[in-house]
């Protein structure tokens, strides 16, 4: 009988239908991951399914592996223009989603943001909604919608005021992680519109505390906002005069705690008498926060949960306002800690080297024990 030539692939053929040379289940190039398809719908013509790939993406990206193989995935770069996009809904969702990636217990994500140039969108979004709002807010519109019965009208500038929260919070986790984000908000002049944000009762209780940890977290060894903020009378009054104005109780403590951290950055580059006023206020909020009695808040948290109901929601508020408390009190013992080093030099290195000498003299003492044996 005669043999039946096998045909056989060439390598050149088969390099080419798989340039990667991974060999692929034909099940999974058929149907691909979850995620796959979610990453595709953000560039989909349809405004729904933008939107909703992006709301999807904000509960994935909590997820720390999730958050990893997203990142792998580029999809920084496939959010980015939906900062822009011509749809208010979508750039909403897309500034949340990015929102919780810059939360992701993954330490290189926020540097893979700004690596991916994500500030430039984030600030145009910030500008255009900031701008938005300020109009909106100053000829009384908001106000009219908020009363309005539409809501559509409603929900609009809900989104509106969304976009503004999201983009500040956007702006402080990055500019921790990053001091690229940092140069950029400097660049931008960031800093003039965020703090118009903190006007009280003028904008909304979320853009106004956001606005205050964003300001508290880039003044931080900047000199440029610190030298904008010091050689402007009418803007250092503005926030003076908005810390002397804050009733110092239990819901807005944590505000003036953030406003006096914006001020203990002040403090170096300050003039000796605007330094001693300052100073004082600092005093006076960390003062304020530290009042408050985490112990007893505690016992009569004990009590609530004795006869605790079946819903769970009294206890829930309880335990929030006991960790608001306590991380307000942290807050202020961090913001009391810097201003009293301020004049403290590098007290750190030295008690490190102090240490260090120690511990040489203590090798030295039990290599003089061994000769002496």
């Amino acid at each position: 009988m005669g043999k039946v030539k096998r045909s056989k692939m060439s390598k050149r053929s088969n390099a080419r239908n798989n340039p990667t040379g991974v060999v692929e289940d034909d099940t999974e190039a058929l149907e691909p991951s979850p995620a796959v398809v979610i990453l595709r719908k953000l560039t989909s013509a349809s405004v729904e399914e933008r939107q909703c790939s992006c709301l999807t993406l904000a509960h994935m990206v909590l997820d720390e592996q999730s958050a990893s193989n997203l990142l792998d995935a580029d999809i920084v770069h496939l959010l980015g223009p939906l900062l822009v996009d011509p749809d208010r809904s979508v750039r909403e969702a897309a500034a949340g989603t990015l929102r919780n990636l810059s939360l992701s217990s993954n330490e290189k994500a926020c540097e893979q943001m700004v690596a991916a140039d994500i500030m430039t969108p984030v600030t145009a979004l910030f500008k255009e909604a900031h701008s938005e709002l300020k109009a909106c807010l100053s000829s009384g519109s908001a106000a009219a919608a908020a009363e309005s019965s539409s809501k559509e009208e409603k929900a609009d500038f809900d989104r509106l005021v969304s976009c503004v929260e999201q983009t500040l919070h956007l702006f402080l986790n990055l500019a921790e992680a990053s001091p690229i984000a940092v140069e950029v908000f400097n660049r931008e002049a960031l800093v003039m519109p965020v703090m118009e944000c903190l006007q009280v009762p003028t904008y909304p209780e979320p853009i106004v505390v956001a606005a205050a940890q964003c300001l508290h977290t880039v003044s931080e060894n900047n000199t440029a906002v610190s030298s904008f903020i010091l050689s402007s009378p009418a803007v250092l009054e503005a926030l003076t005069q908005l810390m002397k104005s804050l009733p110092a109780n239990e819901s807005t403590v944590g505000l003036l705690v953030m406003l006096a951290g914006t001020m203990s950055n002040l403090v170096p580059e300050a003039s000796p008498d605007v330094q001693a006023a300052l100073l004082s206020l600092i005093f006076l909020a960390v003062s304020s926060a530290l009042e408050a009695d985490a112990s007893a808040a505690l016992v009569q948290a004990s009590s609530i949960f004795v006869g605790a109901s079946e819903d769970g929601f009294e206890e829930k508020d309880e335990i929030k306002r006991i960790k608001n408390i306590l991380s307000v009190q942290q807050t202020a013992l961090e913001v009391l800690t810097n201003v009293c080093n301020i004049e403290g030099g590098d007290d750190e290195d030295e008690w490190e080297d102090a240490a260090a000498g120690e511990e040489e003299e203590e090798e030295d003492g039990d290599d003089m024990e061994e000769l002496v044996e």
